[in-house]
């Protein structure tokens, strides 16, 4: 019932979420500690650099992780505004809206998983651009689809497709970034771009798309508001260079397949 979703059932959500912290915890602290393991990246003497020496030497990654995150935040925003979409705009029956965040939420993390498995086997770049590709132009059709086919099987299938290829290209983007960076300066950049960019996208997005849908008054705004970021973390993904362990290896013994994109 409606009104007892309102009254205590929006707070079922918030318990089973508490659930994944004593999981955290534990990952967090059976993990082995690797900061003194060797690594592909040269030693970084970062209290020596300071900040702004930091800012300089990763600027590139620094740079391109902040752009391809823009993308994915909006991304991931715009795919759990779905539910929303479909009940305010498209003004489809609440368990089908809800539906859509259920569907989402499953493919997403099954492809989040096979993006980071297929990587470090294929390489980081190709699974970061290639689903990235076909997620900006697989966009606007699959909202042309669910606008106006209008039906439970589009709106579902289309939320399961853009969460398949948006997932799979993050999966191998988190891991990328990480390995762009040396362990001494790894968290902290890390954690700023990642913070700085849900801040500033994953906070607007929503809003941003519920004013344009309103003010233009097309259900089809998402859509272009989730093209242009995308474009922008194709370009950024294009020029962050590879890191997957498979792919240096091939590289440095001469190996590397031909027409693939330099990896540095």
């Amino acid at each position: 019932m409606a009104s007892d979703l309102d009254a205590y059932g929006w707070r079922i959500a918030f318990l089973l979420g508490a659930l994944i912290l004593p999981y955290g915890l534990y990952i967090r602290r059976s993990l082995p500690e690797t900061l003194h393991a060797d690594d592909h990246l040269p030693h970084y003497d970062a209290q020596s650099a300071g900040f702004f020496g930091i800012l300089r030497d990763h600027g590139r990654a620094i740079w391109t992780g902040l752009a391809i995150l823009a993308g994915g935040t909006v991304a991931t925003y715009v795919l759990n505004y779905m539910t929303t979409f479909a009940r305010v705009t498209l003004h489809m029956d609440a368990p089908t809206s809800f539906y859509a965040t259920l569907v989402n939420g499953v493919f997403g993390v099954a492809a989040s998983l096979a993006g980071g498995w297929l990587s470090d086997r294929y390489g980081r770049r190709r699974l970061m651009i290639v689903p990235r590709a076909l997620f900006f132009l697989a966009a606007y059709p699959v909202f042309m689809l669910i606008v106006y086919q209008h039906s439970t099987r589009a709106l579902l299938v289309g939320t399961a497709i853009l969460s398949i290829l948006l997932n799979v290209s993050s999966g191998a983007f988190y891991v990328a970034f990480g390995e762009s960076l040396p362990k001494r300066v790894r968290g902290g950049i890390f954690a700023t771009v990642y913070a700085t960019s849900i801040a500033l996208f994953g906070g607007t997005t929503q809003p941003v798309i519920a004013w344009a849908i309103h003010t233009f008054d097309n259900p089809l705004a998402p859509a272009w508001y989730l093209l242009l970021f995308t474009a922008a973390s194709l370009v950024a993904m294009v020029l962050m260079a590879e890191s997957a362990p498979v792919r240096l290896v091939a590289k440095d013994a001469g190996d590397e397949e031909p027409g693939l994109p330099p990896t540095a």
